[in-house]
């Protein structure tokens, strides 16, 4: 059976989603960070034989994957529709 919902309770629901949408777009962006901080892409990896990015670039990676990581974490958040209704 459907139950129309106050406002309040409508207010609330949208907090909850907008938060739990946040904290999973800052974990992606963590993800994202640690990601092209410390590994290497398909085509470097074949060129180095290696997966990690070795201790004396991590430093000069990690601008570009921060960049990165908040661009992604901007279009996780806005792509899905704006909530519950």
């Amino acid at each position: 059976m459907w139950v129309k919902r106050t406002e309040f309770e409508i207010a609330g629901e949208r907090r909850r989603h907008r938060r739990s949408r946040l904290r999973a777009a800052a974990l992606f962006g963590v993800f994202v960070t640690l990601m092209t901080a410390f590994t290497f892409g398909s085509r470097e990896i074949e060129g180095r034989r290696r997966f990690t990015v070795p201790t004396s670039e991590v430093l000069s990676r990690l601008p570009p994957s921060l960049l990165s990581a908040l661009l992604q974490r901007w279009r996780f958040t806005n792509s899905s529709a704006s909530g519950p209704q």
